[in-house]
Parts: C-alpha cells; sequence; structure tokens
C-alpha cells in the first residue's frame, strides 16, 4: 500500500523484505 511505512521498509535489504514477518 502507497505510504505503508513498515519497519523493515526502514532497514537495510531488499525492496521485497518489507513485507510483515515477525512483526505480527
Amino acid at each position: 500500500l502507497p505510504g505503508w511505512k513498515h519497519p523493515y521498509d526502514l532497514m537495510p535489504g531488499n525492496p521485497s523484505d518489507r513485507a510483515p514477518k515477525e512483526d505480527t
């Protein structure tokens, strides 16, 4: 989603790493 700021999105890594992993 546009504007969806995920903790992983601020961290170095691949764009695909934005998916919620252990953020549950």
